[in-house]
């Protein structure tokens, strides 16, 4: 199974950061994505 260059991005981070919420994640990607803060949270969702 892989995931998507999406759910990578947002694991990225997660894996950076860990322990850190969605807040924080959506917080670390402002300013590199277009994406709003519901997309970062659906892409947490699935990964």
């Amino acid at each position: 199974m892989s995931i998507s260059d999406a759910e990578s991005t947002v694991m990225e981070v997660l894996w950076r950061r860990s322990p850190c919420t969605a807040e924080e994640i959506i917080a670390a990607l402002a300013g590199t994505v277009d994406w709003q803060p519901a997309t970062i949270k659906t892409l947490i969702n699935r990964a």
